[in-house]
C-alpha cells in the first residue's frame, strides 16, 4: 500500500491523501484550500493522477475544506463511490451547492478572460453531478471492496464525522478532524482501534483550549451588550459552529431574562444545517425535543428581504452569519456596516486561517478589503474560547493515548507549522511514538 498526502501537509484547508493498493487507488478527502489567492490556485492544479483513474473517495466529514474539490474531480472525469456516513452526505450536498454559487459569483468579478479566476472552478450543475455518486455508509460496520476492508468510527466534531481505518497487510487509520471530549452536542471521538499508521489532524497541536466555562464568558459579553446598547456580530461556520453557539445562548436566555435580547441567524445555509441536525438528533447528545428547544432562542432569517432589514436596527442585538472566517457570505455585509463603529463588537468564535479577514481582527490588523473597497474596522474585537469543534492539543493527546500499538506510526497532517512541530515534540516525549510531518515525507509505502 502506498499514501501520498496531496494536501492539507502544511495548512489546515485543502485535505486529500491518495491510497493506492494494487491496482487500485482512492482517494481519503478531497478537500478545497481557503485563504488567499495563492490557495484558490492551488485549487486548480492538477493532481499527480488522472481523475478518471481514482475509483472511489471515502469522506471523513462534509466540511468544503475536505469535500469543496470533488465537483471539479467530477468535471475532470471522476465516477467512481463517494462513501460516506447519511448525515456527512446531506451536509456535504448544501456545502457544495454553496460553494459552487460562490465560485461562479467570484469568478465575474474577473474582467481579464487571461486570469485563471475568471472561469469557475465548477459550476452548479458540476456540484449536483456528485450526488448521485454518494454511498451511504455505517459507523462501526465495515465494508470491503477487494481486499481491503474499510471501516468508519466516530470523530465528534460536526454531524458524521468520521475517522476512517483502511485495513490490507497492514491498518492505516485517517483520524479525520478529531472533536472534543465536552461538547455539549457532539460525542466524543471513539477510542483508537488497531492501527499500524496512525494519519492525525494537528489543527490546534500547539495549544489548548481556554478552560473558561464559555457560557459565563458569553454571559458577561451580553451583560456589556445589553449595559451599552451594543451590536454583537458573530461570524460563525455554519455546520457545528452556530448550532453550538445558539445552543449556548439558549441557555443563558432562559436563565437571564434581562439578557434575553433581538438575536438573529441570518445564514440560509445555517437554517438548512440545523434541520439535518434535528434530523440526525439521535447521532447527538440530545433527543429532537432538546435540540429544538435549545435552538428557539434566536430567529433564523428566511427571506433577504428580512436579512436586509438588519442593517436598521439598532443595539441591543446579536446578528450571527456565515462565514466563520469572514472569508465570504453575508457576514461581509454586516461587517462593512456594524464594523465602522466603536461600540460595536465581532465577536470571534472558531478557528481562523492565514489569509482570510477573521485571521486579521485576529491579530489586530484593523485595515481590511471587502466587497470591493477597503475600510477600518473600529469595532470592538473579541474572541469566545472554548467553542471550537476541534480538539486542542490535550484532547489530541487524550485521543492518541488510546492507541494499543507501540509500534504505531504517526504522520501529521492537517496544521500549520507550529502546530505540528509542537505536537510532534509532545507525542515523541510523552506517548514515546515515532512521528513524522506529511509536508516532509509526502508519501508512505508498507
Amino acid at each position: 500500500m502506498k499514501v501520498s498526502f496531496l494536501g492539507a501537509t502544511e495548512t489546515v484547508t485543502g485535505s486529500k491523501y491518495l491510497v493506492e493498493t494494487g491496482s487500485r487507488k482512492f482517494l481519503v478527502d478531497c478537500g478545497l484550500y481557503q485563504g488567499q489567492k495563492d490557495e484558490e490556485l492551488m485549487n486548480r492544479e492538477p493532481l499527480p493522477i488522472d481523475a478518471c483513474e481514482i475509483d472511489a473517495i471515502f469522506l471523513t466529514h462534509g466540511h468544503l475544506d475536505h469535500c469543496g474539490l470533488i465537483p471539479k474531480l467530477i468535471k475532470d472525469g471522476f465516477n467512481g463511490k463517494i462513501f460516506a456516513t447519511e448525515a456527512t452526505i446531506e451536509i456535504a450536498e448544501i456545502i457544495l451547492l454553496d460553494s459552487a454559487r460562490i465560485q461562479e459569483s467570484d469568478a465575474t468579478k474577473y474582467t481579464s478572460k487571461n486570469n485563471p479566476l475568471s472561469i469557475p472552478l465548477y459550476s452548479l450543475e458540476d456540484a449536483q453531478d456528485s450526488f448521485s455518486l454518494f454511498h451511504k455508509v455505517e459507523l462501526n460496520k465495515a465494508f470491503m471492496i477487494d481486499d481491503l476492508e474499510i471501516t468508519y468510527k466516530n470523530a465528534g466534531h460536526i454531524l458524521g464525522a468520521s475517522s476512517i481505518y483502511l485495513k490490507g497487510k497492514k491498518t492505516i487509520l485517517f483520524s479525520g478532524d478529531l472533536g472534543r471530549y465536552k461538547d455539549p452536542i457532539m460525542s466524543p471521538p471513539s477510542d483508537i482501534c488497531e492501527a499500524d499508521y496512525i494519519v492525525m489532524e494537528s489543527t490546534y497541536g500547539s495549544r489548548n483550549h481556554s478552560s473558561m466555562n464559555p457560557v459565563m464568558e458569553l454571559e458577561k459579553i451580553l451583560e456589556d451588550v445589553v449595559k451599552n446598547n451594543r451590536v454583537l456580530l458573530v461570524p460563525s461556520f455554519a455546520v457545528a459552529r452556530a448550532q453550538l453557539f445558539v445552543h449556548y445562548l439558549s441557555q443563558i436566555f432562559a436563565k437571564r431574562e434581562d439578557l434575553k435580547i433581538p438575536s438573529f441567524v441570518s445564514s440560509p445555509m445555517t437554517n438548512a444545517v440545523t434541520e439535518i441536525y434535528k434530523k440526525f438528533s439521535s447521532e447527538t447528545k440530545l433527543s429532537e425535543e432538546e435540540f429544538i428547544n435549545s435552538m428557539s432562542g434566536v430567529r433564523f432569517l428566511e427571506f433577504s428581504k428580512d436579512y436586509s432589514k438588519l442593517n436598521k436596527k439598532k443595539g441591543p442585538l446579536i446578528i450571527v452569519a456565515a462565514s466563520g472566517m469572514i472569508s465570504g457570505g453575508r457576514i461581509l455585509k454586516y461587517l462593512d456596516h456594524f464594523g465602522k463603529h466603536s461600540n460595536n463588537i465581532v465577536l470571534l468564535i472558531g478557528y481562523q486561517a492565514e489569509g482570510t479577514i477573521g485571521r486579521d481582527l485576529e491579530n489586530d490588523i484593523r485595515e481590511v478589503s471587502l466587497l470591493g473597497h477597503t475600510m477600518t474596522i473600529k469595532a470592538e474585537i473579541q474572541k469566545l474560547e472554548n467553542l471550537s469543534a476541534h480538539a486542542g492539543q490535550d484532547e489530541l493527546m487524550q485521543w492518541l493515548s488510546t492507541n494499543k500499538n507501540p509500534k504505531a506510526q504517526v504522520i501529521l497532517v492537517h496544521g500549520e507549522g507550529e502546530s505540528q512541530n509542537d505536537l510532534k515534540l509532545k507525542i515523541e516525549r510523552d506517548l514515546s511514538l515515532q512521528v513524522s510531518l506529511s509536508k516532509e515525507i509526502r508519501e508512505i509505502n508498507f
